[in-house]
C-alpha cells in the first residue's frame, strides 16, 4: 500500500494544494477526497483522472469535495471512463445535490456503490483491501455528514495493517482515534492540525493531539491540513513525536 498526499494544506492555503490524499493498492488507484485544486495535484504527481479507479469522501466542504463535478466531466468527455464513487447512505443524496445543480446525476459520470461499512474494495491472492468508515458527525462545523476513512489491509497470515485518515475534525477526542491509534494494527494516521493564528473548532491544535497521543504513539501520526504558517510550527510538531505530512512525497507499507 503507498499513500501520496497529493495536497497538504488547509481550506485557504495559498502555497499548498488541498488535502487529498491518493492511495494506491494492487490494481486499484483510489482518491481520498477530491478539493478544488485537484486539477493540478494530480497533474503535478503525474497523474490523471483516467489513472483514479475509485473515489472516497470524508465529508462536503469545497476543500474535500469541490473538484469532483470537473474530475468526472474529464473522466467522461475527455478519457470515456466511469470511475466507481464509494459513498455511505447519508452521502448519496449529497451527491445527488451537487450534481443537481448542474443538471446532471452522479450516475451520469459514475459507478455510484453504497457502502455495507466495512466493504471489501480489492481482494488479491495475497491480501484483502478494507475500506471502513467512522462517523464523525458533529465533530466538525455544521456539516450533516463527517467520517475519517481507513484502509485495511489483510493478509493471507490474517496479519493486518490499517492507514487511517481524518477528514476534519475539531474535538478529536471525543472521536475514535484515541482507540485507532493505539490499536497496534494501525500504522499510519494522516491527522489534520490547524496551525493558522486563529483559534477553530473544525481542527485540533497541537496541544489538543499532544493531550490526547501518549508519546510512544505519534510517531504514527502524520500532521495534514495545516496552514502556510506550517514552517512557524514544524520543530514544535517534531519535537512533540509527530511527522508531518509532505505534499508529493510517497509513503508506502
Amino acid at each position: 500500500m503507498r499513500v501520496i498526499p497529493l495536497g497538504v494544506g488547509g481550506a485557504f492555503t495559498d502555497r499548498f494544494y488541498h488535502t487529498n490524499y491518493l492511495v494506491e493498492i494492487p490494481e486499484c488507484r483510489l482518491l481520498i477526497d477530491i478539493g478544488t485544486t485537484i486539477r493540478y495535484s494530480l497533474l503535478a504527481a503525474g497523474y490523471t483522472a483516467q489513472d483514479i479507479n475509485a473515489v472516497v469522501l470524508t465529508h462536503f466542504h469545497s476543500d474535500h469535495v469541490g473538484g469532483l463535478e470537473e474530475f468526472s466531466q474529464r473522466c467522461r468527455y475527455m478519457y470515456q471512463y466511469r470511475p466507481t464513487i464509494y459513498a455511505m447512505p447519508d452521502q448519496v443524496p449529497l451527491l445527488a445535490s451537487l450534481f443537481a445543480l448542474h443538471g446532471a446525476k452522479p450516475a451520469d459520470y459514475l459507478n455510484v456503490t453504497t457502502v455495507e461499512n466495512p466493504i471489501v474494495i480489492n481482494n488479491t491472492g495475497d491480501a484483502q483491501y478494507q475500506l471502513e468508515y467512522y462517523s464523525t458527525i458533529g465533530l466538525h462545523a455544521q456539516v450533516t455528514s463527517n467520517y475519517m476513512i481507513s484502509i485495511r489491509q489483510k493478509g493471507r497470515d490474517n496479519k493486518a495493517i490499517r492507514v487511517v485518515f481524518t477528514g476534519d475534525i475539531g474535538p478529536i477526542e471525543k472521536s475514535e482515534l484515541g482507540r485507532l491509534v493505539a490499536n497496534p494494527e494501525t500504522v499510519a494516521v494522516f491527522h489534520d492540525c490547524h496551525t493558522g493564528s486563529t483559534p477553530t473548532p473544525a481542527h485540533p491544535s497541537l496541544e489538543q493531539m499532544k493531550d490526547l497521543y501518549p508519546l510512544e504513539q505519534r510517531g504514527k501520526i502524520h500532521v495534514i491540513h495545516y496552514s502556510d504558517n506550517i514552517d512557524q510550527y514544524t520543530d514544535r510538531i517534531k519535537g512533540a513525536g509527530f511527522k508531518i505530512a509532505i505534499q508529493g512525497e510517497v509513503i508506502e507499507w
